[in-house]
């Protein structure tokens, strides 16, 4: 009984998904070297039991066109299709945890390998998220986006 209860207690205490959650863009904290910021952008995480995890990206891009983009992941390393709006070509997430923390994500476009990296890391206090964004234009530029977002 004294262990039952031990075990129960050690789950009890086991620290939440620090991206669960709705996270929404701070446009003047965020710098972009490609392209313009969007008006709006939000990140909703949503814990689906045993690692899965739901997430939703909803924004209005500079143009006032709508996105939508929903991934159900784990973060194992493993691709994932990802659905879009307007998607033309079936692009694959690749998610991976660095650290409780930090996730890293990497993407593929009608299986080939995009050269552009997230890197997505909840600070310490669990206010603040930073999504740096590195890859290469179509013109061949090399750029990296800072996106800063809040918690709501």
């Amino acid at each position: 009984m004294l262990t039952l209860f031990c075990l129960a207690g050690s789950v009890w205490a086991q620290p939440s998904d620090p991206f669960i959650g709705t996270w929404r863009l701070n446009p003047e904290k965020s710098v972009y070297e490609s392209g313009q910021p969007p008006q709006s952008f939000s990140r909703t995480y949503e814990d689906r039991g045993g690692g899965v995890i739901l997430l939703t990206v909803e924004g209005f891009n500079a143009q006032g066109l709508v996105s939508r983009v929903q991934l159900v992941y784990k973060r194992d390393g493993r691709p994932y299709p990802e659905a879009s709006t307007g998607a033309r070509a079936l692009r694959h997430v690749t998610v991976r945890a660095v650290d409780r923390f930090t996730e890293e994500l990497s993407f593929a476009l009608d299986g080939r390998p995009l050269e552009t990296l997230n890197i997505i890391t909840v600070s310490k206090d669990g206010r603040t998220m930073t999504q740096r964004v590195t890859g290469v234009t179509a013109q061949g530029q090399r750029y990296a986006n800072t996106a800063i977002y809040d918690k709501q």
